[in-house]
């Protein structure tokens, strides 16, 4: 059985889409520079399986910008959610945290 793995680019201040996001400007203006890579895709969708129990892993790519506004990933979450860390890298201008959901 495979694994659920949000898979997610995130801006320093916890954004995953810039201002103004809207339908043909989805990331918001200038959140393009955020992603580069996404597994399930989205704040809602991610927020969804995450209630439902059905995450397995939480990765997050942390890019060196603070956008000040957007769309965040986490911003509704229905109950505490555990974590453990698993791993933890940097390239240049990315800090990249992995995390496994405990149950």
């Amino acid at each position: 059985m495979g694994k659920v793995v949000i898979d997610m680019s995130m801006s320093l201040d916890g954004y995953i889409a810039a201002p103004n996001d809207r339908p043909g400007q989805g990331l918001g203006e200038d959140g393009m520079r955020l992603h580069n890579r996404i597994g399930l895709t989205g704040a809602n969708l991610d927020q969804q399986y995450l209630a439902a129990g059905l995450v397995d892993e939480i990765r997050i790519h942390l890019v060196n910008v603070l956008l000040g506004g957007g769309r965040r990933l986490f911003d509704v979450l229905p109950h505490r959610i555990e974590l453990e860390q698993t791993s933890v890298y940097d390239t240049p201008g990315v800090a990249h945290l992995e995390y496994r959901v405990v149950r």
